[in-house]
C-alpha cells in the first residue's frame, strides 16, 4: 500500500461527519493492507509511528525534506522500514544515515503525504505536547 492511500483515507475520515461512514472508510483501507502492514497503518492513522523513539530532531527532518514528488511512489512498508533503520542507527555515521533514510522516505512523497509524515513524527508529537 502506498503511504498516499493512507493519507487520502485519513483526509476523508477527517472530513466525514458520520461515525458509520468513518468506520467504512477505515475498514476499506484495512482490507487493502497486507498483514504485515496493519500495525503500521493503525499507528499512522492514530497519529503516531510504530517506532516510539527514532532519535531524529526537527533539523534532521528539515535537512531531509528536499523536493516533493509529483506522484506518490513510496509504500508505507518502505517508510516504516526506513524508520526502523533510523531508530536503530547508532555510533559514528548514524546522523548521516538517519538523514539519508529520512530523505529517501520523503523524496517519493507528494506534499500532502510529506506533511502527514511530519505531523506523525515524534518531534511533532513532542512539540504538540509542550504547547
Amino acid at each position: 500500500m502506498l503511504l498516499n492511500q493512507l493519507v487520502q483515507t485519513s483526509d476523508k475520515v477527517a472530513s466525514t461527519s458520520g461515525r458509520l461512514a468513518k468506520i467504512k472508510l477505515l475498514a476499506e483501507l484495512l482490507k487493502q493492507a497486507v498483514p504485515d502492514e496493519i500495525e503500521a497503518v493503525i499507528a499512522y492513522l492514530s497519529g503516531t509511528i510504530r517506532q516510539a523513539k527514532v532519535g531524529v530532531g526537527w533539523a534532521t527532518l528539515q535537512a531531509a525534506k528536499g523536493q516533493a514528488a509529483k506522484r506518490p511512489t513510496i509504500a508505507l512498508k518502505d517508510v516504516d522500514a526506513a524508520l526502523d533503520l533510523v531508530a536503530n542507527a547508532t555510533g559514528k555515521g548514524s546522523a548521516a544515515l538517519k538523514t539519508k533514510c529520512c530523505a529517501i522516505s520523503l523524496r517519493g512523497q507528494p506534499h500532502k503525504s510529506r506533511t502527514f509524515c511530519f505531523d506523525c513524527s515524534p518531534v511533532s508529537c513532542a512539540r504538540a505536547r509542550s504547547n
